[in-house]
């Protein structure tokens, strides 16, 4: 039997660039800025503060 080839895995991200999102945890808790880039494969994003 053959193995299938697996796709890398992928988190659905809730977020896009350009979104607006405010951050609820953390040392940045209550700062709101704009999401710059989003990287699926890593599961992260990355975000200019202090709008």
């Amino acid at each position: 039997m053959a193995q299938q080839k697996s796709s890398p895995n992928r988190c659905s991200m809730h977020v896009k660039k350009g979104d607006t999102v405010q951050v609820i945890a953390g040392r940045d808790k209550a700062k709101v800025g704009e999401v710059l880039e989003v990287l699926p494969k890593k599961a992260r994003w990355s975000w200019r503060g202090s709008m």
